[in-house]
C-alpha cells in the first residue's frame, strides 16, 4: 500500500517567490530591528543569489507574527531544541532521561547511591506535524497582493501555533498526577492547597523531590470566577496604591506567589470536572520540543480544487516528566 502524505508537497518554488517579496517589503518599510534580524540592508540582501534563503525569511516571518500571542503558554514547559538533546532537526523521536530531583547522599561506607534520576531511566518524546494551508496561491502572487498575504501569513501562523499550544495546555492538565487534584473551585485557599501538593511531593523512598510552584496557568472559567472574588479585589485595591512591585498593572502579575498567566486553550476536564487552574514547576514538569520552526512549501490539501498554495507546517512535540510537579484545581 502507498502512504499519501497529508500535504502534497510540490517544493518551494512559490514560497521563494513571496519571500523575496516580504524581504523587499520589510526593507521599504525601514524596520531596521527586523532588518537586521533577518540580515537585510538596503539595496538587497547578502545573500541574494540564494533563493532558497527567502523561503527562510518566509519561514521567520510566519512563525514570529503569531509567537508574542502564544509565548506565555509555551513558557509552562522546559523548551527544548534537538540540539540540546544531541540529535538532528527530523529525527522524530527523542531519549529524554527523567531527572526529577533525587536527593543526594553522604557517601559512606554501605550506602546506596542513587542517580539523579532516582532511577527512573528515560522517556521518548515523539513530535508530531501541525500544518495548514493558506489560500496564497499563484493568482495571489501574481496581483502582488502584500497586504493580503501579510494578513494570510498571520493567520496561518496563529492557526498553526493555536494547534501547538491547544496540545501542549490540554497535555499539562491530562498529565498531572490525579492525587493531586485540588477540588471545590478556584479560590486563594484552593491555590495554597495546589502549591502544597507540589511541594509535598516525593519519590519511592518517600523523599520530598524539591520541586517549587513557579507558575498558575488559568482556564477562561478559573480566571473569570477568580477575578470576581473578594480575594482578587483586595489585591487590586492594594496594587492600585502604587506600592513597587506589587501593582496589578505590571508586565506580569503575581497571586499567591506565582506568576500568573492566561491559558485560554485549556478544553479538556480532571476527573470529569471542570478545570479553573493548574499550579506547577515550569522547571520539571514537562518538557516541549520544537523540532523544526514553520516550515513553508508549495502544495495541496486532499481534496480541494484550484490552484497549488503555500502550506505552513511546524514539527513539535510535548512529554511528561513528572506527574506530581503539578495541580490541577477543578470546580
Amino acid at each position: 500500500m502507498k502512504l499519501v502524505s497529508e500535504f502534497e508537497n510540490r517544493g518551494t518554488k512559490m514560497s521563494e517567490k513571496v519571500g523575496k517579496m516580504l524581504a523587499e517589503s520589510i526593507v521599504e518599510s525601514g524596520d531596521k530591528e527586523l532588518m537586521e534580524s533577518l540580515n537585510l540592508k538596503e539595496g538587497g540582501n547578502t545573500m541574494s543569489n540564494s533563493t532558497s534563503w527567502y523561503t527562510t525569511v518566509l519561514a521567520k516571518k510566519i512563525y514570529y507574527s503569531a509567537y508574542n500571542k502564544f509565548s506565555d503558554m509555551l513558557g509552562l514547559a522546559w523548551n527544548l531544541t534537538p540540539a540540546d538533546l544531541g540529535m538532528p532537526e527530523g529525527a522524530g523521536a527523542y531519549k529524554i532521561p527523567k531527572v526529577v530531583g533525587a536527593i543526594a547522599v553522604k557517601l559512606s561506607s554501605g550506602e546506596t547511591v542513587d542517580y539523579i534520576n532516582d532511577g527512573k531511566g528515560e522517556c521518548t518524546l515523539e513530535t508530531e506535524t501541525y500544518g495548514i494551508g493558506t489560500r496564497i496561491n499563484r493568482r495571489l502572487i501574481k496581483r502582488a497582493a502584500k497586504g493580503v498575504i501579510n494578513k494570510l501569513i498571520e493567520a496561518g501562523s496563529e492557526s498553526v501555533l493555536r494547534a501547538v499550544c491547544t496540545d501542549l495546555v490540554n497535555g499539562i492538565v491530562a498529565g498531572a498526577a490525579t492525587a493531586n487534584n485540588v477540588s471545590g473551585g478556584i479560590d486563594y485557599d484552593a491555590i495554597e492547597d495546589a502549591k502544597l501538593a507540589v511541594r509535598n511531593a516525593v519519590n519511592s523512598k518517600n523523599v520530598l523531590f524539591g520541586f517549587e510552584p513557579r507558575t498558575i496557568a488559568f482556564t477562561n472559567v478559573g480566571w473569570n470566577i477568580l477575578s470576581k472574588s473578594t480575594d482578587f479585589k483586595a489585591l487590586v485595591q492594594y496594587g492600585s496604591r502604587n506600592v513597587p512591585g506589587n501593582k496589578v498593572e505590571n508586565d506580569y502579575m503575581v497571586f499567591n506567589g506565582l506568576k500568573v498567566i492566561m491559558a485560554p486553550l485549556i478544553s479538556v476536564l480532571k476527573a470529569a470536572e471542570v478545570v479553573h487552574a493548574v499550579v506547577l514547576d515550569t522547571e520539571k514538569y514537562i518538557a516541549y520540543l520544537q523540532e523544526t520552526g514553520m516550515d513553508t512549501f508549495d502544495g495541496r490539501i486532499p481534496g480541494t480544487a484550484g490552484d497549488i498554495e503555500i502550506i505552513h507546517a511546524m514539527d513539535a512535540g510535548f512529554i511528561v516528566l513528572a506527574d506530581t510537579a503539578a495541580s490541577v484545581i477543578t470546580a
